[in-house]
């Protein structure tokens, strides 16, 4: 089985990450637009933010999974290779997390990629709605209502993510760009000249 967000046409992609990628493409869809391109917000400039976003989402829920021992059975810790196997016993494969660094506390791990091994074959997890999607197939209840409502909360989470990222990348330009337009020296001495664009209540 094969759930990739970017998966390749002919290759299998579940419902919830297939409902995962169809939000994606509608909010992506809808910053096509030229009005929403001239403030530096197009899609072009959105997607990468929104991987990135994914990306962050992942190492977070990874994280939580490991701190709170939602995985495997009791803590988990890394193997000499600096990997941590998990085992899922229902399908046969494992999850495959790559440790950054480790302390011994377990509060601050860093986790690099994330894949599942089947047998010889390496499925990689690029995003938090896969991640959910293989630890719902290992649930007495995975297709249940639940997991799709929590993927559906994590998809959000993502767009937000990145999509804030991109607007506040943009304000910033922005913003800058009419600091100099101003001669002003900086943030502070412009906010504190007043003028049009400028509210009085900051």
């Amino acid at each position: 089985m094969t759930n990739r967000l970017n998966s390749p046409a002919g290759e299998f992609v579940s419902p919830m990450v297939e409902e995962a990628l169809e939000l994606e493409r509608r909010w992506l869809a809808a910053l096509d637009d030229p009005g929403v391109r001239a403030k530096g917000l197009g899609p072009e400039v959105a997607g990468p933010a929104v991987a990135g976003g994914r990306a962050r989402v992942l190492e977070r829920m990874v994280r939580t999974l490991v701190h709170e021992q939602l995985v495997g059975d009791g803590p988990v810790e890394p193997a000499a290779d600096g990997r941590l196997v998990v085992p899922l016993p229902k399908s046969g494969r494992s999850l495959v997390i790559e440790c950054l660094t480790w302390f011994e506390q377990g509060l601050s791990q860093r986790f690099g990629r994330v894949h599942v091994e089947d047998g010889g074959r390496t499925t990689p997890i690029e995003g938090p709605v896969e991640l959910i999607d293989v630890l719902a197939a290992e649930s007495e209840n995975g297709s249940g209502e639940s997991y799709r409502r929590f993927a559906r909360e994590i998809g959000d989470c993502v767009l937000n993510e990145g999509l804030c990222g991109v607007y506040r990348s943009a304000w910033n330009s922005r913003l800058a760009e009419t600091i100099r337009a101003a001669e002003a020296d900086g943030f502070w001495p412009w906010l504190a000249r007043g003028g049009a664009d400028i509210d009085a209540s900051l």
